[in-house]
């Protein structure tokens, strides 16, 4: 399917940047909860395609 490309990437986007978060935490302590401003961002269209993918799978006259 064309519509699993983008949702992959978007999961190894949000992957990459939890990955970075545990590793600003674990050398910067408290300092490196200052990542986490980019968490919206980061988690918005990971969030976004999963609805999208659940509303299709739920009825498919709903999927764009």
């Amino acid at each position: 399917m064309d519509g699993d490309i983008p949702i992959r990437v978007s999961v190894g986007f949000a992957l990459v940047w939890l990955a970075i978060l545990i590793g600003c935490v674990m050398r910067f302590r408290k300092k490196g909860l200052w990542f986490l401003v980019g968490a919206p961002l980061a988690l918005y269209w990971p969030f976004i395609l999963l609805i999208i993918v659940v509303a299709c799978s739920l009825n498919t006259r709903n999927c764009p």
